[in-house]
């Protein structure tokens, strides 16, 4: 693991889990005198992973990240590092106005510049899990995510909507006799920006005027 070119960790922790089928294989690394990612300053670190076998090359990757301790309690709020942060937040559609709703990672860094020059902290995603795009955005930047899985349990809001896929992806799993519950909120992807992973807003029924009903 490297930060400005210095290496933080270079010798990671190494277990096998046969209980998974197939066995999986769990790293883990024990960084020490890191920098610590906060909106004020958002470090970033780049894990550098490399699959081999013997001396053969199978596959390599980088991921960037960033090292945080959170906490929250009713006397303290939310706090980052030891420090109390106060969230000044702004919920945030998918789409990108005339540019639609394909992902374009520079209009999706702009948006969050202007957000963060405007005094925001914090962003929340809706209705839908916020692109990978936009969570790299938010970890360079130094803005706080909301993700947001979807927007209604029982109710949809139109057509398509991100739950009627969900509820289908269950209703496979549980027919091919699969575990249903490793889909959904597990697969949200993963930011040090990402401090709280939010279920729907509208957790019952939404009436025959709103809702698209099936």
């Amino acid at each position: 693991m490297v930060h400005r070119s210095r290496n933080l960790s270079r010798h990671p922790t190494d277990r096998v889990r046969p209980d998974t089928h197939p066995p999986r294989r769990n790293q883990g690394v024990h960084p020490t005198d890191a920098s610590l990612w906060s909106p004020d300053s958002p470090s970033l670190y780049t894990a550098r992973s490399v699959l081999r076998d013997d001396a053969d090359v199978l596959d390599r990757h980088e991921t960037s990240l960033g090292i945080r301790a959170l906490q929250l309690d009713p006397i303290k709020g939310l706090r980052i590092n030891g420090e109390t942060v106060k969230l000044r937040g702004a919920c945030v559609h998918h789409d990108n106005g005339l540019l639609g709703s394909a992902t374009i990672a520079r209009a999706e860094e702009r948006r969050v510049e202007l957000l963060k020059a405007a005094g925001f902290n914090a962003i929340r995603s809706s209705h839908d899990p916020m692109s990978q795009a936009m969570l790299d955005a938010c970890d360079r930047l130094g803005v706080l995510v909301t993700d947001e899985t979807f927007d209604g349990i029982t109710g949809f809001v139109s057509v398509l909507d991100v739950v009627q896929m969900m509820q289908a992806n269950a209703t496979r799993q549980r027919d091919s006799g699969q575990e249903a519950a490793g889909g959904g909120v597990n697969d949200l992807m993963n930011s040090a920006a990402d401090f709280m992973n939010q279920l729907p807003g509208r957790q019952g029924p939404l009436s025959d005027d709103f809702a698209c009903q099936r």
